[in-house]
């Protein structure tokens, strides 16, 4: 028997917890069982399961296996699946007897009720003492009027015996994840229970509804949950039914919840919606239900930043002004990918700093709280370089006319923004049009730089989205999605790929066409510190532009990243091994240059050709050869050889072929590979 493990790393599933609503390790645990393997462990980090020894073949076939299945849900990962996810393969341990199996699980249970026991002696009251006062809370207005009210009513319904007026109320809370939804239950419920209106046990219970129409059975069954509690505040996640929250189904169940109204405490979860969005669910639960409203918007960078300085102050660590700067660095980073949750992420970012300045402590043998900037080497994935952004556009290979064009347009806003009595800023949003790997989203983030130092933007950080991540998933959640995301990149560049996934479905009015007049108003309300660069193919970002005319006066600038030439592509690949800690030799370095020089037009002109992303690729996979070979030679340095040049290129080749099968066309060029080595 064989044991067959799946390690993950932590900050990688962090960073997967909300995207699909489901971990990696519960997507390979099910695979594996479909394998017919038993699962003996399924945790955050790993997975591990039991089975015959031919389950995959080998344990190379069994990662591959496991890359593929992952790639396949976090498409966006792809390239770097092979550096947080490690799988191995072991001998089984043997089974042990079953009666001594028996009394372990005895003894461990009896170790669980102790334990549990032990806890029990925590009452209900040293639990409320963990709760923060809703009043410490940052960001959550609305949350504070809600308590205050309750605090206020409560003797006056009790003098009138009247409590069930608070009793048979629903709460109705729209927030974002990661936006303190579980903190904000359980305020709720200590305000519920210290006002004397109930006395609800335990921890709120969250249920998600799945959509009353889209899937009736499981939506019976978790209502009937909901119809039969009793004693707790139930948190009842309804997003799956806002667009059928007038249906006669979903109002039945609304009707049939009064019965229960008063046993229980319900409160009704939302993400975030605008205005008029809310009053509409409001509004139909209201048909039925008396119903009060609490809105949680996302919280602001400042909001974000005294949240952190809490913490800090709470677990005696101390940050220095240059550890704040890295703090917001990181923030922007944690942002700008378009998965960020709030307090939830600001509780990791703060953690990470001081779990990294604990250790450096320890390991120094030093007893010190203050952070600094130099505690957190490496915590940020993009440092500022020392150069200026125009020498660094000037180190760029390939890009003179383009570097022309920018500092065109950045000299006539400079200009008009030091004669502004005289003259109007003229806008400052660009398209960045082009194939993959021509440099798009590496110019992007030195013009918020150069901006920045000509004294034109305020921070000049760099975001980058997708178009897909503008819309929302519901009717009235993407204009505050829009929004959010524009305010955290006031006084910096908002880099928006593949834009043209903005386009209209032609199908009447839809988040697409709410998601571009939202960024209309953003872009043209903040023109004098914002800049958003709308990035992808020219003639789908053309097709953009034709079906929302507002583009074209607020996005004037045409920045055209044309396929690199096979010089181009040469000279880069030859800066790569330069800046390599790898010597190439002579004959590799002359390889490589036929190579390029050889490359057919039809390849580096194509439109999915992926430039510098395809040279990069092909050095990594040469010296990742050469590495290979190393570890088999012994010690000394790591030498790159003709031969390592030859198998990576015509592994390459092969790769391109597959790609250009579709079409019943393939592309000769280059070397035949050697055998590998």
């Amino acid at each position: 028997m064989k044991q067959y493990i799946v390690e993950f790393a932590s900050d990688w599933v962090l960073s997967k917890k909300q995207d699909e609503g489901i971990l990696p390790g519960e997507i390979v645990a099910a695979y594996l069982s479909g394998k017919d393997l038993k699962l003996e462990e399924n945790g955050f980090t790993e997975v591990a399961a039991v089975g015959g020894e031919d389950a995959f073949g080998s344990e190379e076939a069994f990662k591959n296996s496991i890359i593929s299945l992952l790639k396949e849900k976090f498409p966006k990962d792809a390239d770097r699946l092979n550096e947080v996810v490690e799988c191995r393969t072991e001998e089984a341990p043997k089974e042990e007897k079953k009666e001594e199996k028996k009394e372990e699980k005895k003894e461990e249970k009896k170790e669980e009720k102790a334990e549990e026991e032990k806890k029990a002696g925590k009452t209900e009251e040293a639990k409320k003492d963990d709760l923060p006062d809703v009043h410490d809370l940052v960001g959550v207005s609305g949350l504070i009027s809600f308590c205050e009210n309750i605090r206020a009513l409560a003797p006056v319904l009790k003098e009138h015996k009247s409590e069930y007026l608070l009793r048979e109320q629903i709460c109705l809370l729209s927030a974002d994840p990661g936006e303190g939804v579980s903190t904000a239950l359980k305020i709720i419920q200590k305000e519920l229970n210290d006002a004397g209106i109930f006395n609800l046990k335990g921890e709120p219970k969250e249920i998600k509804l799945p959509g009353c129409r889209e899937d009736p059975e499981a939506f019976a069954d978790k209502t009937g949950e909901l119809l039969n509690a009793a004693g707790k505040l139930i948190g009842v996640d309804i997003s799956n039914c806002l667009e059928e929250a007038a249906s006669v189904e979903f109002r039945d169940f609304l009707v049939n919840l009064n019965h229960s109204l008063g046993k229980a405490a319900f409160v009704f979860c939302v993400p975030c919606l605008d205005g008029e969005a809310l009053s509409a669910v409001q509004s139909a639960l209201s048909d039925v239900l008396r119903v009060e409203s609490i809105a949680i918007p996302s919280h602001s960078t400042e909001e974000l930043k005294e949240m952190a300085s809490r913490r800090f102050k709470k677990y005696a660590f101390e940050p220095d002004e240059g550890a704040w700067a890295v703090f917001e660095e990181k923030l922007t980073e944690e942002k700008a990918d378009g998965r960020f949750y709030g307090f939830r992420t600001v509780a990791k970012v703060t953690d990470e700093m001081m779990l990294k300045k604990a250790l450096l402590c320890a390991r120094e043998k030093r007893d010190d709280s203050f952070i600094h900037a130099g505690d957190l080497s490496g915590f940020v994935r993009f440092t500022d370089s020392k150069k200026s952004a125009e020498e660094e556009l000037k180190d760029l290979v390939g890009m003179d006319k383009i570097r022309e064009q920018l500092v065109e347009i950045v000299s006539q806003i400079e200009y008009a923004s030091a004669h502004s009595g005289e003259l109007e800023r003229p806008a400052m949003h660009m398209r960045f049009v082009g194939a993959p790997g021509t440099g798009k989203t590496t110019v992007a983030r030195i013009v918020g730089k150069l901006l920045r130092e000509k004294g034109i933007l305020s921070k000049g950080a760099f975001f980058e989205y997708v178009g897909g991540d503008f819309m929302g998933k519901y009717v009235g959640h993407t204009s505050p999605k829009v929004k959010r995301i524009c305010r955290d990149a006031y006084g910096s560049v908002l880099f928006i790929d593949e834009a043209y996934t903005l386009l209209s479905n032609g199908y009447g009015r839809s988040y697409s066409d709410e998601a571009v007049e939202a960024l209309l108003a953003q872009m043209e309300n903040n023109r004098k510190d914002f800049v958003v660069i709308l990035a992808g193919y020219e003639k789908e970002i053309d097709e953009l532009v034709a079906q929302n005319p507002g583009f074209e006066s607020r996005v004037p600038h045409v920045v055209k990243f044309p396929n690199y030439s096979r010089e181009t592509l040469w000279e880069i690949f030859r800066n790569f091994a330069e800046r390599s800690p790898f010597e190439m030799e002579g004959e590799a370095l002359e390889a490589a240059e036929k190579y390029f020089k050889e490359l057919p037009k039809e390849i580096y002109q194509g439109e999915t050709f992926a430039n510098a992303r395809f040279v990069r690729n092909l050095f990594e996979r040469t010296w990742r050869k050469s590495v290979r070979r190393f570890a088999g030679e012994g010690e000394g340095p790591v030498i790159i050889s003709k031969e390592d040049f030859l198998t990576a290129s015509g592994a390459e080749k092969e790769e391109l072929n597959r790609k250009k099968a579709a079409s019943g066309r393939t592309v000769s060029f280059g070397f035949a590979a050697p055998a590998a080595l």
